[in-house]
């Protein structure tokens, strides 16, 4: 108790109630006595640990307009909408035409900036501990091949594997003995006859085999096992169904095997759901000398910070085997060029977001237009030969300065993504570059937004409510 105040929280409950005439109305009102609970009552008289879960999320709200929130300090509109933004950058234009506002006007601004503050706090406390868990948080790392790995370990005594970080499969596999083909001296392989907690998982198949077949016509052939799998020394399921390969072909960057985190039955997030409930979010470095990380569960939302009034989509198509996750884009823009995606592509055309997939693919016309834009602007510089994937690039050893032109990825309700720097050109070496964009193979017209355009911004996944974010994230 503290100024008269008395620290009741069903009398709480009761004054939201006798303020409710809707179930919206019933939200605000208890968003706002919650922020009355904090302010008015100091903690230790808050008792239960729901209750001050709650609390504990309510003291990291920031009251912040959605679309001019921002985790870095940034100056203009452009920088500061640098990871994500409507198609009209509002809030600072707002600002600018205060002056010519009718009278009142500018209380309206403010009443609607308190009801977007009071919407991130609901926000916040939709994803509570109550509700997601605690969560956790690993580490990302890059490799030399511009795949991402995470390091899990697996079986009694435990021991860590470096496995590459996949949203297009569904599968987690680990190279084991007996390995008869892609294991190389120095490779860490698991041997099952070690772990005093491995069996055979039980499967619909007699044989209980794969052979998962990658993009880029790798693939992977085993046999499905179950064993103890180790997050952090907090976070152990046993029971883990996953992959033991004994057959591998193709790149697979020298990784030990693959984290599959997509839709399927065995994904890492179908095997976690009662714990992590399937919330995620990641940020892939933009160097290979940064780090990365990769969280789950409230975690995840505390890591990312999502603006939740620019959620997009995700799409599941019933008919489709295909586990990974989809989202409907809209469009492309390169300098001041916007091309559509209609225009180009005649049909329905699905597109999926792929950390194990290195360069974006588009279907032909679509890369055709990116490509001669991106040529245009490009033209001052003098040409360079393709390198071994890519063929539109450029000899900058006398433009040091050089920046790449702005790309923005245009998604379903009026969400723009820019992409970093990092994201547009890739570097072969010091002064040869070449745009990060390739051509599908044949007449394929799905797109696949790889890693490298997904740098150095958070991805936040909700799954369970099909919800997707992208945001500013890692820079350094």
């Amino acid at each position: 108790m503290i100024k008269g105040h008395t620290c009741e929280a069903d009398g709480i409950r009761g004054i939201a109630n006798r303020m409710a005439f809707s179930t919206a109305n019933r939200h605000l009102a208890l968003g706002i006595c919650h922020i009355f609970l904090f302010l008015s009552c100091d903690l230790k008289w808050v008792h239960g640990a729901r209750t001050e879960a709650l609390v504990h999320v309510l003291k990291e709200t920031k009251s912040v307009l959605p679309l001019a929130s921002c985790p870095f300090s940034t100056k203009g509109c452009e920088q500061q909408f640098q990871g994500v933004k409507r198609s009209n950058c509002r809030f600072p234009r707002s600002a600018l035409r205060q002056q010519n506002l009718h009278p009142g006007s500018s209380k309206i601004i403010r009443n609607q900036s308190r009801v977007r503050s009071l919407n991130s706090v609901e926000t916040r406390l939709t994803y509570s501990t109550e509700m997601y868990g605690e969560g956790l948080s690993l580490p990302l790392s890059s490799l030399t091949d511009g795949n991402y790995v995470v390091k899990l370990g697996f079986g009694t005594p435990t021991r860590d594997f470096n496995l590459l970080f996949d949203t297009g499969s569904d599968i987690t596999w680990i190279k084991c003995q007996p390995c008869f083909e892609g294991c190389n001296s120095g490779d860490s392989i698991f041997d099952p006859s070690s772990s005093s907690t491995y069996s055979n998982a039980t499967c619909d198949s007699p044989t209980c085999s794969y052979r998962i077949p990658y993009n880029d016509d790798s693939y992977a052939v085993g046999d499905y096992s179950k064993d103890t799998l180790t997050m952090t020394t907090e976070d152990v399921y046993s029971g883990f169904v996953f992959g033991c390969s004994h057959n591998i072909g193709g790149d697979f960057g020298g990784a030990d095997g693959v984290l599959g985190i997509g839709q399927g039955n065995y994904s890492l997030m179908a095997q976690t759901d009662k714990n992590l409930f399937r919330v995620f979010c990641y940020c892939l470095p933009s160097t290979e000398s940064s780090t990365g990380y990769l969280a789950f569960g409230v975690q995840a939302f505390e890591t990312c910070q999502p603006d939740t009034s620019q959620m997009i989509p995700l799409i599941f198509n019933q008919n489709d085997q295909d586990i990974s996750f989809f989202v409907n884009l809209t469009g492309i823009t390169i300098g001041d060029q916007r091309l559509e995606i209609s225009s180009y592509i005649q049909s329905s055309v699905k597109t999926k977001i792929d950390s194990g997939t290195v360069i974006t693919r588009l279907p032909q016309p679509l890369y055709l237009a990116l490509q001669s834009e991106f040529a245009r602007l490009m033209s001052p510089y003098p040409p360079a030969p393709p390198s071994q994937f890519l063929n539109t690039c450029y000899n900058l050893e006398r433009h040091i300065s050089w920046t790449p032109p702005e790309v923005v990825l245009h998604f379903e309700d009026y969400i723009d993504v820019n992409l970093d720097q990092s994201a547009i050109a890739i570097r072969e070496d010091e002064f040869h570059v070449c745009l990060a964009f390739a051509a599908n193979n044949g007449t394929s017209e799905l797109i696949i937004i790889g890693n490298q355009q997904q740098r150095a911004l958070n991805v936040f996944y909700d799954a369970k409510t099909r919800k997707l974010a992208f945001g500013p994230g890692c820079t350094n």
